[in-house]
């Protein structure tokens, strides 16, 4: 569904959602995963929603729980074929189209979390106050992004782009009424949660 893009975010068309698949079982990414999977599975949260699930790594790891029930969008047709057929022998998750900016889901959820996902948002402070919309009362968003370097080596490689800027969040946290509660990081992952 085109409407779930902006013009300026990238799309994963049929090949760049199966790289991204492989890309998703190299060591870095894997460890970002687990480590997102094991911070969600310490809250109390049953009603989660991921949004930018890509191959859906995270909610298959959280759907271990049989009290969880995972809920993700993606807006790529590719991608998501992708998830559903990873996630299909796990019945606590449903996956959809969707976006930042569209939900195709009628519920509150106790958790929207996104990993490797909110750098390519156009459009952020709008989005999160439509996730804020969302959110089942005492709920958070989480952001699970890799931390942004200086690096020139990476700035050259066009990775510098997909991690996170603390500074462009806390603006668009500000925007869109939410308060950044936590911001961690481990190694070169970080976690925020806003409320």
């Amino acid at each position: 569904m085109p409407g779930n893009y902006l013009a300026g975010e990238e799309r994963f068309g049929p090949i760049t959602s199966l790289l991204y698949n492989a890309c998703a079982r190299l060591r870095t990414t894997r460890d970002l995963y687990s480590f997102a999977a094991r911070d969600l599975s310490r809250s109390r949260a049953k009603v989660l929603l991921d949004v930018g699930c890509g191959p859906a790594a995270i909610p298959i790891m959280l759907a271990r729980r049989k009290d969880v029930k995972v809920y993700c969008v993606d807006p790529s047709p590719y991608m998501v074929r992708i998830a559903k057929g990873s996630a299909k022998r796990r019945a606590n998750i449903r996956i959809a189209q969707g976006s930042s900016r569209n939900v195709p889901f009628r519920r509150k959820f106790d958790i929207i979390y996104t990993s490797l996902s909110f750098h390519h948002w156009q459009k952020k402070a709008e989005s999160l106050a439509y996730l804020k919309g969302l959110l089942a009362r005492a709920g958070e968003i989480r952001i699970y992004e890799y931390a942004k370097t200086n690096s020139k080596v990476l700035g050259l490689l066009g990775i510098s782009a997909h991690t996170l800027d603390v500074d462009e969040l806390r603006r668009a946290a500000r925007d869109a009424g939410l308060s950044v509660r936590i911001v961690a990081h481990s190694g070169r992952v970080v976690k925020v949660s806003l409320r």
